[in-house]
């Protein structure tokens, strides 16, 4: 039996099946697996800026159009995956044609899992390797503020910027991607 009138530590506690406390405080190494929160975290401090309350890790299914059509397109393959760890997504894919079907206009990538936010002032740009595209130049890529697309260019050697087309693709054309946006 104990009797204390002051606070007192335990050292070397160890928890097993369901441990309920109002505050856990770890000073020194915290080792073990599977931690469920019903709340956030606070990493760094407890203030707003380090409240980390959203994890999720998933598959998009990116989608190829043209002029915001994507009339007789096929794939031969498509993998998409993302991590959304707050307001911060990265998204990568592999997309893969078999058809780049008969919709005409600029070339894009649709689908992405989450909406660039609208507070942005600037655009994202993508990361990305195109097989089977012709372009003159350099060929570039970015999402747009408040959209779920990545819209694709290509800048000639004379500073002239246009958006690459169907006519550039062909039936067997390849995007390689990444980006990170809000």
């Amino acid at each position: 039996e104990y009797v204390a009138y002051t606070p007192f530590e335990v050292a070397d506690q160890t928890f097993t099946g369901t441990t309920t406390v109002d505050v856990l405080s770890v000073t020194g190494a915290a080792t073990g697996t599977d931690l469920t929160l019903s709340g956030g975290l606070y990493v760094g401090g407890a203030v707003a800026a380090n409240y980390l309350d959203d994890y999720e890790e998933g598959t998009w299914t990116p989608g190829v159009e043209f002029g915001g059509n994507c009339v007789g397109i096929t794939y031969s393959s498509r993998p998409a995956l993302y991590t959304k760890v707050g307001d911060l997504v990265s998204v990568s894919a592999y997309v893969l044609l078999s058809s780049k079907g008969t919709s005409v206009g600029s070339f894009k990538i649709n689908g992405l899992p989450f909406t660039h936010s609208a507070v942005s002032v600037f655009f994202t740009p993508v990361t990305m390797y195109l097989g089977a595209v012709s372009y003159s130049g350099s060929f570039q890529g970015y999402v747009q503020t408040n959209d779920t697309v990545m819209t694709f260019i290509e800048a000639t050697d004379a500073g002239a910027i246009s958006n690459l087309q169907n006519s550039d693709c062909a039936n067997n054309s390849g995007i390689m991607l990444s980006a990170t946006y809000k």
